[in-house]
């Protein structure tokens, strides 16, 4: 019984000990976001804040170490935090763009800005927060971009370029470094479901978005990459969007065409790749917008798909 006494004791502390570990990292690394204003709502945010490990997300030289601590990404910004250690540079500039990497083509580019935190443990950090915007035709200068128009974020989420790079490009003393990391673990306002894949025999859609402008419903099939793509038929749908005290809205696409309610006026575009696989159906709301806060329940061919709270 002594001895059971012993090793139930010594696992509580172990426990206990890695507990408190991990707490206190968790604490450092919040504590740093925390030193920003309201800009990054860490009680929203709190779960899609990436610690950063990647190779190429840190440099280091005989005079300093600089690195990509954390990562924040949402529907439209981007929140990093930088660290630069053992240096005596006095400024830090910075400019980001979110890149298809294998083919180092920029997708947008970022409207940001930097400051400084308080050094911790030694380390200068810094804040950068930068808005997706629309690039022009590729340019010499990286930093030229055109400003995002609404209309343009209304139909635009990072939450699409997942496994996309972001890539920063650092100027200290004169000198230029690159530091990338991937999109990844985007905190998105849209409502995201995943189709059951027993319920279809053949192609279908495995993910539907809804957001306030748009109902996205995109999938991939083997077929499509070794059949005619003249012959290959896009997979008919019908969803309803349940709202809580408002009626349901129907939208669907069969050998009619796309039918929806009335009074709702929408722009249709699909499309597919027998390159990729991919295929996708797209309803974007004329002059109309949904709330999503309203909406408790998608039913997509005839499943249902509960919102969750």
């Amino acid at each position: 019984m002594n001895m059971l006494f012993v090793i139930l004791t010594f696992i509580l502390v172990a426990g206990a000990s890695v507990v408190f570990a991990t707490s206190t990292e968790d604490t450092k690394t919040l504590g740093l976001f925390e030193q920003i204003s309201d800009d990054v709502n860490l009680n929203q945010y709190a779960n899609h804040i990436n610690e950063i490990s990647d190779d190429s997300a840190k440099i280091a030289t005989e005079d300093f170490n600089l690195f990509i601590h954390n990562t924040i990404f949402t529907d439209h910004h981007v929140y990093a935090i930088i660290g630069l250690e053992d240096s005596e540079t006095q400024e830090l500039n910075m400019f980001g763009h979110i890149i298809y990497a294998e083919v180092d083509q920029a997708i947008f580019g970022l409207v940001g800005e930097v400051q400084e935190l308080e050094q911790e443990d030694g380390v200068r950090y810094f804040y950068y927060t930068g808005k997706i915007a629309q690039t022009g035709k590729p340019s010499e200068d990286k930093q030229v971009v055109r400003a995002a128009s609404h209309q343009f974020l209304k139909f635009t989420s990072l939450r699409d370029f997942e496994e996309t790079m972001l890539e920063f490009t650092l100027n200290l003393d004169g000198n230029e470094y690159l530091l990338t990391t991937k999109v990844n673990n985007v905190f998105t306002k849209a409502l995201v479901f995943d189709t059951d894949a027993d319920l279809y025999a053949g192609d279908f859609y495995d993910t539907v978005t809804l957001t306030p402008y748009e109902l996205k419903l995109e999938g991939k099939s083997e077929s499509l990459l070794v059949a005619d793509e003249a012959e290959w038929e896009q997979p008919h749908f019908y969803v309803t969007i349940i709202r809580k005290g408002k009626p349901d809205l129907h939208m669907k696409y069969d050998t009619r065409g796309s039918i929806s309610d009335e009074g709702f006026p929408l722009g249709m575009s699909r499309g597919h790749s027998s390159d990729t696989g991919e295929f996708y159906h797209y309803w974007s709301f004329h002059e109309w917008e949904l709330d999503l806060k309203e909406v408790t329940a998608l039913i997509i061919d005839g499943e249902t798909y509960r919102v969750k709270k």
